[in-house]
């Protein structure tokens, strides 16, 4: 399995303008509801070569903020973590925020993929 065949990639409408969209992905406390609803944001550092912290049902994932381009692109890199645990062993992968106001409000793409080729035995 080739590193563009383990990339997800979503693009959705949103009824809102970019600086909305944006406030909804930048500030902790709305940012978490992106990923699941009962994660929270830590912590964010909102610059190049900031830190992110993300809690979810207790278990605590790290991020490397990698750009920041408001209104219009936010991305991270998962860090791995030390401490054993089957949902911090998952590769690292990059998420991609990028936004562009469109008639209708703002077109959002997210993207996630790999920073190394994944075996396909790891995925099964």
């Amino acid at each position: 399995m080739t590193s563009e065949e383990q990339r997800v990639e979503r693009t959705l409408v949103l009824p809102s303008p970019p600086e909305e969209v944006w406030a909804a992905l930048t500030q902790p406390d709305r940012l978490g509801a992106w990923f699941d609803e009962d994660t929270t944001v830590a912590e964010l550092e909102l610059r190049p070569g900031g830190r992110a912290r993300f809690v979810t049902e207790g278990v605590e994932r790290r991020a490397l903020v990698e750009a920041v381009d408001a209104p219009r692109r936010l991305s991270f890199r998962w860090l791995p973590d030390p401490r054993p645990h089957p949902a911090l062993s998952m590769p690292r992968t990059r998420v991609a925020f990028e936004l562009e106001p469109v008639e209708e409000g703002t077109r959002l793409t997210v993207v996630e993929e790999p920073m190394f080729a994944v075996p396909r035995e790891a995925l099964a």
